[in-house]
């Protein structure tokens, strides 16, 4: 993941910011995906189970006022 970085750098590393930079790079491609989706270029079944439950959890984040 981190080529040329050596094991002094990779512990300085902040671990938590990786992690939520890992998740945030997750949700992008699945609100991608279901882009495709409303734009008819995907079909249902091509979108994962857990694809499916992160853009109802995202839906849901977005009704929240």
């Amino acid at each position: 993941m981190f080529p040329g970085r050596t094991l002094e750098e990779l512990d300085q590393m902040d671990l938590n910011r990786l992690y939520r930079a890992k998740i945030a790079a997750r949700l992008q491609i699945v609100e991608a995906r279901r882009r495709r989706f409303l734009e008819g270029k995907l079909k249902p079944k091509e979108i994962d189970a857990e694809e499916w439950e992160i853009i109802k959890a995202m839906d849901e984040w977005a009704q929240d006022d």
